[in-house]
């Protein structure tokens, strides 16, 4: 390309293809870009809806009983995902061409941005998954693991299509002996230029990331249920007998004494205790107590459409939690595409500035430049503002490790 003065539109252009190249986890997720804010620019804290699918009814017979509401519920997705960076070069740089300036300015930028935005999705998405496979503080060695988070996602009938595996460096370099024969297919070489990509088998495409959560539990022992939870659809529950002042934290998994799963459709029960995962950051009381913690999975026990559990946890039920007190465990995650979203939004420039927005592939960014007439330099700032929201979550799993 020959050397010319770089527009804004220019810059912005490929700082966006960078962005998409980096993010292996956003790549793999269902992304949307809301145009509403093409004019006038989101806020953080701006909300955007995101409908869920229907869960309907069915009935035995030929008879028709009852006409049930159709309810079609949705998500409110916070925007409150806000990152930037600032970049800065001298007139003269502008002249580059494009391969030198992207590789010696943009690349560097984009690269910390794009982790720092991914980090935070995928550690959104970990602590809204409640389905756990996995033994914590053991190394992922072979496919049992994997295998058993495909069974996760298949008994909530996750669809086949779009199923993926997100491991750390750690797991992965764990996994590749029990693996090296089943990435060889030919048609997976055209995918290898992708960052991360490892490959597919088993039914889920594979890939590495630096972003891999790390959960850490609270102090919080295992206890038990303080009062039988009376509302069907309740998000929150009564915990006991968790500790002096003990701590929960923020994705911590944990089961309840005969409160089984079912089958989405059928409701049928399964053998299996249903876990649930905490959503907020909970300290107990110095008895021990902790009320109102609140879960992802709503408690549907009723005969209803969305019937999740056979029963209510009840008083006095054991809660037992995944890994122990304190623990840290890496959370490498299986998922389908659908289970999660994220969502980017325009921010304005303003009316006093020069810059660019752009949009690609789900994700807008903007680049605002300001001159230093005494230095002969220009700053620019390169920012995102978007959302994340677990849609489907019970279509994904975490692998503890």
């Amino acid at each position: 390309m020959a050397n010319g003065f770089l527009t804004n539109d220019e810059i912005t252009n490929e700082a966006l293809a960078l962005f998409h190249e980096k993010t292996t986890f956003i790549r793999s997720i269902d992304s949307s870009y809301d145009a509403r804010f093409a004019k006038t620019g989101a806020k953080i804290g701006d909300t955007l809806d995101l409908r869920d699918s229907i869960d309907p009814q069915v009935f035995d017979g030929a008879r028709l009983n009852t006409i049930p509401d159709v309810v079609e519920r949705s998500r409110q997705v916070k925007v409150d995902i806000r990152k930037h960076t600032v970049m800065r070069w001298t007139m003269h740089d502008r002249t580059l061409n494009m391969d030198d300036f992207s590789r010696r300015f943009i690349d560097p930028h984009v690269s910390n941005l794009a982790a720092a935005i991914e980090y935070e999705a995928i550690k959104r998405a970990t602590q809204a998954t409640f389905n756990s496979v996995g033994t914590p503080g053991t190394p992922l060695a072979n496919l049992a693991t994997p295998l058993a988070a495909k069974t996760k996602i298949s008994q909530w009938l996750g669809p086949k299509t779009g199923r993926n595996i997100m491991l750390s460096a750690a797991a992965s370099a764990t996994m590749v002996d029990s693996l090296k024969g089943l990435f060889n297919n030919q048609a997976e070489v055209g995918k290898q230029y992708r960052e991360g990509h490892m490959g597919r088998a088993i039914g889920f495409d594979w890939a590495e990331s630096e972003s891999v959560h790390t959960h850490t539990n609270g102090t919080a022992t295992n206890g038990a249920v303080a009062a039988t939870v009376a509302v069907n659809g309740q998000a929150t529950i009564n915990l006991k007998n968790l500790g002096a002042n003990a701590t929960i934290t923020k994705g911590s998994v944990f089961t309840v004494a005969n409160v089984r799963s079912v089958h989405p459709q059928t409701k049928a029960p399964r053998t299996d205790l249903q876990q649930f995962v905490v959503t907020a950051d909970v300290t107990a009381t110095a008895g021990g107590l902790a009320n109102n913690v609140p879960i992802q999975l709503g408690l549907y026990y009723a005969n209803e459409a969305y019937k999740n559990i056979t029963a209510a946890p009840q008083v006095d039920a054991v809660v037992t939690w995944v890994g122990a007190p304190g623990g840290s465990y890496e959370q490498s995650l299986a998922y389908v595409r659908d289970a999660f979203t994220f969502v980017s939004v325009d921010l304005a420039i303003p009316e006093s500035a020069k810059g660019s927005r752009k949009s690609f592939e789900g994700t807008s960014l903007r680049l605002v430049q300001q001159y230093d007439i005494v230095e002969d330099y220009e700053t620019f700032r390169l920012d995102f503002l978007g959302g994340f929201a677990a849609r489907r979550e019970h279509w994904a799993s975490r692998l503890w490790s």
